[in-house]
């Protein structure tokens, strides 16, 4: 019996294919060296994880020092030396739409601090606004493993994880990825499924029937192998070795799921970043022009923004053959969309003088021609994923990712790094084309 969220059929099919595609990949069965080449392939790709035991701090391992050198009298009862280490904060800069210092670097302080900062930011400003403009900043730190002290890494990026610590996570996530790519045959295993029951006598039941189902294999292979009758002499029929114990029943070992989705990513199809990568390389080639691929923030062609001309918008969108255009407010979030095919119809029935003279996202709702948000996807997603976002049954005409080089362009091909430009890009079905058109899927 598997939790609300936990499709038993989908589990098992996962584990199975993940086990599937190792063994394609490197022409071997054997579950321990699969899984130590899956663990070795996976922290090449992805050294830093967060799976297990991982937490997020507000600290630094001098932070936490510093801490351990109070009198006990100032620490928590039976905490350790970071639960006393004090939170931080930011404050709000409401005219820059950012916070004081960047995010990249941000001024943080104590929150009397924080609340003496922002008086002298806003001097007009009452207690409640004050309060409102200073936010506590946590996660600047990152623990990997439970261990005592943990090795704590700035996000920052400017520790190396040393490869003592590698190894420990090498070893974690190796016991755990052997448990993944175990039999999953009871027959064969004696592990029946961890679930619950309403009763012992449920679960004794479903321990029974597990062992009987061992010990008629047993049997089996007993027939196969021994020649029983009663009252003669027992005798081989062919030399053999009992391929496993019949009678011993045990919990299976707890799958991660977690890791089963990071493991399989690293056989997925290409990340949508790289399909609208290759549709530019593709446009580039059709054109005879190689260019970066802007982000909506930087090509005017693309996005448009509350209190713009509706009209002119509409006619560029049949000039380029634009068949969706995102609503953005100022502040970057996306409000909803513009669809050709929704302002066709709403034109070719009430004309084209009907329509608002600017962007408004009430009238446009009013008038029922305001189209979705575009969903907002991770640029790792993968292209048959997006598919199915931009299939008739979604009801959507494209997606949007974020793009930031420096953090994401490890997902990429050579060939593609440096296309994509910083911020939000919109993939819809030109692109998926295009991609298929230059090959990208052989």
């Amino acid at each position: 019996m598997a939790g609300d969220n936990e499709n038993p059929m989908n589990i098992s099919a996962s584990r199975g294919y993940l086990r599937e595609m190792a063994i394609k990949k490197w022409k071997i069965e054997d579950t321990d060296e699969l899984a130590e080449k899956l663990v070795e392939m996976l922290i090449e790709k992805y050294p830093v994880i967060t799976l297990g035991n991982a937490n997020l701090l507000h600290y630094s391992e001098e932070d936490r020092e510093r801490a351990a050198e109070l009198p006990e009298e100032q620490r928590k009862k039976n905490r350790g030396p970071g639960d006393i280490v004090p939170k931080l904060y930011a404050v709000v800069d409401v005219y820059d739409e950012s916070i004081f210092g960047g995010f990249e670097e941000p001024k943080l302080m104590s929150k009397e601090q924080a609340l003496e900062f922002a008086k002298e930011k806003y001097p007009s400003a009452n207690e409640t606004f004050l309060e409102h403009v200073t936010l506590e900043w946590n996660s600047t730190h990152l623990t990997m493993r439970k261990s005592q002290p943990p090795t704590i890494y700035p996000l920052d990026g400017t520790v190396e994880i040393p490869e003592s610590d590698k190894e420990k996570i090498r070893d974690t996530l190796l016991k755990k990825t052997k448990a993944i790519l175990k039999e999953d045959d009871p027959v064969k295993s004696g592990d029946i499924a961890r679930s619950v029951y309403s009763t012992f006598a449920d679960l004794n039941s479903e321990v029974n029937r597990i062992r009987k189902t061992r010990i008629d294999a047993k049997r089996k292979w007993i027939d196969d192998h021994y020649v029983v009758r009663a009252g003669e002499e027992i005798t081989k029929k062919r030399p053999s070795d009992a391929p496993f114990h019949p009678a011993t029943v045990d919990l299976q070992t707890t799958v991660d799921y977690e890791l089963v989705s990071a493991l399989l990513r690293m056989f997925a199809k290409a990340a949508i970043a790289t399909v609208l990568c290759k549709s530019q390389l593709w446009m580039g080639e059709e054109s005879g022009e190689l260019s970066e691929r802007a982000s909506l923030t930087e090509d005017d062609r693309i996005g448009v923004g509350e209190g713009e001309e509706l009209r002119p918008i509409i006619e560029n969108m049949v000039k380029l053959n634009f068949s969706v255009q995102p609503i953005f407010n100022k502040y970057g979030l996306t409000l909803g969309t513009l669809e050709l095919k929704t302002l066709t119809t709403y034109i070719t029935q009430n004309g084209w003088n009907s329509l608002p003279a600017k962007i408004n996202v009430e009238e446009l709702r009013e008038k029922k021609i305001l189209g979705r948000k575009l969903p907002v996807i991770s640029p790792e997603t993968d292209v048959e994923t997006v598919a199915v976002y931009l299939s008739t049954e979604m009801n959507t005409d494209g997606v949007l990712f974020e793009w930031k080089e420096e953090a994401d362009s490890g997902i990429l091909p050579d060939d593609c790094k440096g296309i994509l430009k910083d911020g939000f890009h919109i993939v819809t079905s030109h692109d998926l084309i295009a991609y298929e058109m230059l090959g990208g899927s052989n």
